[in-house]
């Protein structure tokens, strides 16, 4: 949501699930995956958060115009965004690295 709002891209959060509920979805089984492989304090999810956000914009600025809608659309994509930006970092446990000591 940080990353969208500081894209002044506006929304709604309780509409968010209503009209994305296949993001609610992809975002769970993407928390899930994460949680099984790290044990991150509250602090460093929402680090974790930001940052997702972030790489996905940023994958999706060169082939469309990064919206809320197609934002939630390819929550699904996190992961591929995050090995596109940071090669290797997730499967080598080396995630946490991304922010400690930056913020």
């Amino acid at each position: 949501m940080h990353e969208l709002k500081r894209r002044g891209i506006l929304f709604r959060e309780p509409a968010i699930r209503r009209r994305y509920p296949e993001a609610i979805e992809a975002s769970e089984e993407l928390i899930a995956y994460l949680e099984a492989r790290f044990k991150f304090k509250p602090a460093e999810w929402s680090a974790l958060g930001q940052l997702l956000a972030k790489v996905l914009a940023d994958w999706l600025e060169p082939k469309f115009p990064v919206s809320s809608n197609m934002m939630f659309r390819n929550v699904d994509k996190m992961l591929v965004a995050l090995d596109r930006a940071f090669p290797g970092y997730l499967h080598s446990g080396l995630l946490p690295f991304l922010w400690k000591g930056h913020g």
